[in-house]
């Protein structure tokens, strides 16, 4: 520090417990007595030089480990896609724009759709492999959307998403346990592991098959 640095009696009392420099009301004094425990607690310790007008330098000296550092976690791997495109369907604008990115940046074409009526009309003059919708929106639910385009576009895909698990496999079932369910919020990772999975499932390798 470069500022006025202390004199030797402030710097003798620097750690004690309410000892503060400062005006009443504008300190507590406890910060470095706080610092203090925390490294004395290590059996580590701290020195101060400073001198008026000059400034302060404070050092923190902490115990080796005999113990070699644990290893950063390997980051997890990431599925990419190969060109598969993939019609979002989400009426939160917020969460259809962060997933949207997601995709594109990671090798998906991508549509995105606010509602159920724009999927349909976007659907009229477009093939796609996956459609990825949210279960509950107004007018026109997810699961609406995949009947009225199952006719015509019968190889493609589904993933369903939520931020209301209970209403996507509560009593009312809006959704069979067996059918594919991201849970909103979720990760980049999650997401790109969803929709791989999704795409590459058997039921997928099926339909294509059957085409």
């Amino acid at each position: 520090d470069e500022g006025s640095g202390m004199s030797a009696d402030v710097v003798a009392r620097a750690f004690d417990p309410f000892f503060s420099t400062k005006r009443p009301g504008e300190g507590t004094g406890l910060g470095l007595a706080t610092v203090y425990g925390i490294v004395a607690d290590t059996g580590g310790a701290v020195d101060v030089q400073s001198e008026e007008g000059v400034g302060s330098t404070v050092r923190a000296f902490f115990p080796a480990s005999p113990e070699a550092p644990a290893p950063f976690p390997a980051p997890p791997d990431v599925v990419v896609g190969a060109g598969e495109t993939v019609l979002v369907v989400e009426d939160q604008r917020a969460v259809r724009e962060v997933t949207v990115a997601i995709l594109r940046r990671n090798g998906y074409r991508v549509r995105p759709a606010a509602d159920a009526a724009e999927a349909l009309l976007i659907s009229a003059d477009i093939d796609f492999d996956l459609l990825l919708t949210d279960v509950v929106m107004p007018g026109t639910s997810g699961r609406e959307l995949v009947s009225a385009l199952r006719d015509r576009h019968q190889t493609c895909q589904v993933l369903f998403m939520s931020g209301y698990s209970g209403s996507a496999f509560g009593s009312d079932r809006i959704l069979d346990a067996t059918e594919a369910f991201i849970h909103k919020p979720f990760k980049e990772t999650e997401l790109l592991q969803a929709v791989h999975d999704a795409l590459h499932s058997s039921s997928a390798t099926e339909r294509r098959s059957l085409q």
